[in-house]
């Protein structure tokens, strides 16, 4: 309410409250429509990385020998990436707090789908509606070796690097 020249209090004009409301509803708009366009972004990058990273473990699985070095972008909220071999009893004993408790429930899922590699924490993937466990094979054959049952590599910066060798004469590609 406002009050007029005489102290008597006037009503706002209708124009004025439906100004206040259409901005405030725009407002609203914007910051939700950045917000998704925020997290498609976030989700294009942890495809985009399990894309990129099987594309790069196929040219190697398909050359004599290769040693390489690549440098993948990731969203900040994953911290880790994780290489495991679920045929193993205890893979996930390493793994860390922040991805235990995930990697224990979905384990059997995980198993199942073939999957044999993981981005932590899961909740960075799940928010944006990203996978969080994919299955890296060579046209349909595993190709990967492990050096040990599970595996992680730190993402600094939404950064992650990661050395694809494969030998001359063995059949698997090696990730460190």
């Amino acid at each position: 309410m406002v009050k007029n020249k005489k102290g008597q209090m006037m009503d706002l004009p209708f124009q004025l409250i439906f100004s206040i409301i259409l901005i405030a509803a725009f407002l609203y708009a914007a910051i939700v429509g950045i917000r998704f366009f925020m997290e498609s972004q976030q989700k294009i990058q942890i495809q985009q990385f399990y894309a990129d990273l099987k594309s790069d473990v196929n040219v190697a699985w398909n050359s004599a020998g290769k040693t390489q070095t690549y440098s993948f972008t990731l969203p900040s909220a994953v911290k880790k990436v994780c290489l495991v071999d679920l045929k193993s009893t205890n893979a996930f004993s390493n793994v860390g707090a922040e991805c235990t408790e995930f990697f224990t429930s979905y384990k059997e899922l995980a198993k199942a789908a073939g999957s044999n590699i993981f981005v932590c924490p899961p909740i960075a993937a799940w928010k944006v509606g990203a996978q969080v466990h994919y299955k890296i094979n060579c046209e349909g054959n595993d190709c990967i070796q492990f050096s040990k049952q599970l595996y992680c590599f730190d993402v600094k910066d939404g950064k992650v690097s990661i050395h694809i060798e494969k030998k001359f004469g063995t059949p698997n590609v090696i990730l460190s």
